[in-house]
């Protein structure tokens, strides 16, 4: 016996008649009239005072009639035929991408309206999407398609995600910026450099006393100092002064000799001593600059037009396929770290620049889709990926939890006001650093051949700091407006923004034998993501739109009860003498 439920008969009769949904609309109202029309013949017919049926009911106007229920057929067909229509999008790329995905939903038996439904902005290729999402873990499904689709699907059995790579501000912006080559580039953090900086044993103010940087051919002698350096000496003198600006000033290694000098109490205690020093040594150093990325100042109207267009199209789609509910679960948004890496005469100028293009995004998207859904801002940081799996690994030995998130969230229901936003970005580089600092206070921790990466982890983000403020204040804060709002009480009218938090990961990397692993700390960005899908609103101008809607269905209610009233009193009139008599 099998075990599949009875299908409903709803379903039997569709399997049997076959037919669209604007044709059984149709017919429905095709055997309507004719009800309506038996029913008033029929009340005509016993009325002493009618007109004779076959006098009136000529072959002209029975024709005529005919005709009329036939049009009204017809027009309400077509009604709603236009009404169940898909939308169509605009840019072929976007239909492409579109169909690609329903196929992929098709092909695994899941509705769009039945699984938590995410939109990834700043994820400019395929190539980057898959060092992202890897191919270890949960099965998923990726959708493929020739050319170059302007979105990309991703499914999983927790949630679907949506890749915008190139439509909206903030995409065609990415695809507008070029990497910065010309004049004098800056320069990342060497492995050399950051491997000789891992010494914890230099003060804070040996760092700022040797803030003068070695020069260029001075480089390979760090290595050569350690060699130089006696045995007894419990700390390493800093290094010779020089002429390059973009070095930085990094103190010489321990020799082994000195660090097996300990017992073993004494050791963890100095231990923690040099982990604060390391921490405050990696703080007090003059970074080098980094690989930045040119962002242009604006967009011209009819791109800015073309991609604002593109990513409406995409919403009407989203709204449509997923209603009655909501649109989407919630946003996240990648920034390369290049783009806030503090490399050019302004400080904090990058950032505003992307923030600018991130919150006409959003604000589109919250306008298109008619809800404010949470935000997840994400730091991408693409060229040292091992440093952050070297991260990675260490934290999972040393904290219980190793899913947690490398930043810091925010509480949804709080308004994300500037000074939020600034301290959020304060937070985040403060959680990072406490992490670091967390993996060094192990014992053992600081013998580790590796810890240059973790050194390096820290210069990065310290430069991250003022473009970070600014890339939070213009793309998550509330306007002026919304604030006033919500101080006059009416919280519930406010349209700001929902953040949900601030973090930090790197991708994954790829061979030539498997696709590669996913993203370090990138699995935990997404699951903070899914914990905070139910923190949603609707916009003020959707509960308003839904209020006009409700008394307009309760005022077709008044009108449609009355005119029932008035029908059923006047087949009462007719009806009462010949029931009484």
């Amino acid at each position: 016996m099998s075990d599949e439920p009875t299908p409903s008969l709803k379903d039997r009769l569709k399997s049997r008649l076959n037919v669209s949904l604007a044709a059984m609309v149709a017919a429905l109202v095709g055997i309507g009239l004719l009800v309506l029309a038996a029913a008033a013949w029929l009340v005509y017919s016993i009325d002493p005072t009618r007109i004779a049926w076959g006098d009136y009911m000529t072959l002209q106007r029975g024709v005529w009639l005919l005709v009329l229920w036939a049009l009204s057929c017809v027009v309400t067909y077509v009604t709603v035929r236009i009404w169940m229509a898909d939308i169509p999008l605009g840019d072929a790329r976007v239909r492409a991408g579109w169909k690609t995905g329903m196929q992929l939903l098709s092909q695994h038996s899941v509705g769009l309206n039945q699984i938590p439904c995410f939109l990834v902005l700043g994820c400019e290729t395929r190539h980057q999407q898959e060092s992202w999402l890897g191919s270890e873990g949960a099965p998923v499904a990726q959708s493929t398609s020739e050319g170059s689709p302007a979105i990309d699907w991703h499914l999983s059995k927790d949630r679907l995600l949506i890749f915008c790579r190139d439509i909206g501000v903030y995409g065609t912006l990415l695809r507008s910026g070029t990497s910065d080559e010309h004049a004098e580039q800056p320069k990342s953090v060497p492995d050399h450099v950051a491997e000789a900086s891992d010494s914890p044993s230099a003060s804070p103010s040996d760092a700022n006393a040797s803030e003068e940087p070695v020069a260029d051919s001075d480089e390979s002698s760090i290595g050569d100092s350690t060699d130089d350096a006696p045995a007894t000496e419990p700390h390493a003198e800093p290094l010779a002064a020089g002429a390059n600006p973009s070095a930085v000033a990094v103190a010489q290694p321990q020799t082994q000799a000195a660090k097996t000098q300990s017992t073993s109490v004494t050791h963890a205690m100095q231990s923690l001593e040099r982990a604060d020093r390391l921490v405050q040594d990696a703080q007090s150093i003059r970074p080098m600059t980094q690989p930045t990325r040119a962002i242009p100042d604006s967009l011209s109207s009819v791109r800015t037009t073309q991609s604002q267009q593109e990513l409406s199209d995409l919403c009407a789609r989203l709204r449509a396929e997923r209603f009655p509910h909501a649109p989407i679960n919630g946003t996240l948004v990648m920034v390369d770290s290049r783009m806030i890496a503090e490399g050019g005469s302004s400080p904090g100028e990058s950032g505003r620049k992307i923030g600018r293009a991130i919150r006409r995004d959003l604000d589109q998207m919250q306008s298109e889709l008619g809800i404010a859904s949470p935000v997840t801002m994400m730091i991408a940081e693409n060229d040292h990926p091992d440093d952050y799996k070297e991260l990675q690994r260490r934290l999972r030995m040393v904290e219980q939890q190793s899913s947690v998130a490398l930043g810091k969230p925010f509480v949804s229901e709080e308004i994300p006001t500037g000074e939020a936003m600034n301290q959020l970005a304060n937070d985040t580089i403060r959680e990072i650093e406490n992490r670091v600092k967390q993996v060094f206070q192990v014992p053992r921790s600081l013998t580790q051949p590796q810890n240059h990466r973790l050194v390096r982890v820290l210069i990065q983000c310290r430069r991250w700091r003022s473009s970070l403020r600014s890339l939070m204040v213009e793309s998550c804060a509330a306007n002026p407006v919304d604030m006033s709002s919500s101080h006059s009480g009416s919280m519930s009218e406010v349209n700001a923004p929902i953040v949900s938090g601030l973090f930090v990961a790197s991708p994954g990397q790829r061979s030539a034998k498997s696709n590669g692993t996913k993203g370090h700390f990138f699995e935990s960005v997404v699951a903070h993501m899914i914990d905070q899908q139910n923190h949603l609103a609707w916009t003020s101008e959707e509960r308003q739109a839904w209020r006009r809607h409700q008394r307009f269905a309760a005022s077709l209610m008044v009108v449609t009860g009355i005119l029932i009233a008035l029908f059923l009193t006047q087949l009462w009139i007719l009806l009462r003498p010949i029931i009484f008599t």
